[in-house]
């Protein structure tokens, strides 16, 4: 069963929700197990988002850019393994679009 507050996970995460919405929800929380469990896994993962090192461009972006913007007709040849991840991240979000609303989170 899908519940009809399930929208107000991210808002409440992210502060979004204040007085008397902030308060409903909460209660809501003590007697809904589906979003009390989904908010805890929505926690977990803003807690492991935390810990991650920020992506960095390759060293050599910027000249890449400024060669592409003084070249209009010359593009920048893919990196093989931007390539690769490119196709590993496109099959884990399809993974996980289909597998978090089958195990219910």
């Amino acid at each position: 069963m899908q519940c009809d507050h399930r929208d107000l996970i991210r808002k409440y995460l992210d502060s979004e929700l204040a007085g008397r919405e902030k308060e409903s929800f909460e209660r809501h929380l003590c007697s809904c197990s589906e979003c009390s469990r989904e908010l805890s896994f929505y926690k977990g993962l803003d807690e492991k988002a935390k810990g991650l090192e920020p992506a960095l461009p390759p060293q050599d972006f910027t000249q890449r850019v400024m060669a592409g913007i003084e070249e209009p007709g010359r593009a920048a040849a893919p990196n093989p393994v931007y390539m690769k991840l490119r196709w590993a991240v496109a099959y884990a979000a399809t993974a996980a679009g289909v597998l978090v609303p089958l195990l219910g989170y």
